[in-house]
């Protein structure tokens, strides 16, 4: 009787650890954003490269200025995040791929220059975020410019699960250049 008693004992745990080894397994999706595991982070980082951003101020231009703040955000993210970077004018993608914590990413080999463009900032941050794999729970987006215009009137309703964060720079009352004069 006790024999049985033991073997039905061990059943029951071999059953138990079957099922939990059957049903174990890292959270690859979660739908809540205050749960994020590592491999759930998408971020955007859009540089404004038009002619506005050329105005200089303290010896460094809008664009240097913006340009020195990459890093910063890059060593500001935890985890394993996909990070997109891209420039305004021409529309074009300086950067995507996996980074982690530590990762020494080299921002000296992205060629961000300045373009005497104009400047359609919230025309290209709306293409993009519509474009690009907007399936994970935590998205952000950082956007590095003078913002000279306002967002389009559908953009908070239109990205209402992504948090932004503009990094703009000090407003000037003579925003003019020139850069050639022919006679």
């Amino acid at each position: 009787m006790k024999l049985l008693n033991w073997i039905i004992i061990f059943l029951r745990m071999a059953v138990i650890a079957s099922l939990v080894i059957m049903f174990s397994g890292p959270i690859v999706v979660n739908q809540s954003s205050w749960i994020p595991s590592e491999e759930e982070s998408l971020a955007i980082i859009i540089v404004d490269n038009s002619a506005s951003m050329s105005v200089t101020t303290d010896g460094d231009s809008f664009l240097d200025q913006s340009s020195s703040e990459i890093s910063k955000i890059i060593s500001s993210f935890e985890g394993v995040v996909n990070l997109n970077i891209f420039q305004t004018t021409p529309p074009k993608s300086i950067f995507s791929g996996i980074i982690d914590n530590g990762m020494d990413v080299n921002i000296e080999n992205w060629d961000i220059k300045q373009s005497m463009g104009e400047d359609r900032l919230w025309t290209f941050t709306d293409s993009i975020l519509k474009t690009v794999n907007s399936n994970y729970p935590n998205k952000e987006c950082f956007i590095l410019s003078d913002f000279p215009v306002e967002p389009l009137s559908s953009f908070k309703t239109d990205f209402a699960n992504w948090r932004f964060y503009l990094l703009g720079r000090e407003n000037l009352g003579n925003n003019i250049g020139i850069k050639s004069i022919q006679a």
